[in-house]
């Protein structure tokens, strides 16, 4: 759905999001990656009155307290892909390896 950011929250890291196409119903979206080894490190730059496109998350219920919640994609560009060490480089140093598909085993060190 399209959504309007009607105002961002940091911290904690949420953007409250209108729904034209809703009646304007509200929406919560994270500004940040949870699931990233850094959650601060990448953080979509959103602005007051930009238009993004999101994805219903969750409707409301006691569970979200009520919020309808909505993901904004976090990644804009290929730049912010996470790169993959495919063994031909330096131990430590990461290289992009582009014939990774869905569903690849790969090795990784944490």
């Amino acid at each position: 759905v399209e959504g309007v950011v009607e105002l961002i929250k940091e911290p904690p890291g949420y953007a409250v999001l209108s729904l034209p196409q809703h009646a304007n119903a509200l929406a919560f979206a994270s500004t940040r990656d949870f699931n990233a080894q850094v959650p601060e490190a990448v953080k979509r730059q959103l602005a007051i009155g930009q238009k993004v496109t999101a994805t219903i998350a969750a409707l409301p219920s006691s569970e979200t307290g009520g919020r309808l919640v909505a993901h904004v994609s976090l990644h804009t560009t290929t730049d912010n892909l996470t790169k993959v060490v495919d063994g031909s480089g330096a131990p430590g140093t990461p290289t992009t390896k582009s014939d990774l598909r869905p569903g690849s085993l790969v090795t990784v060190t944490v």
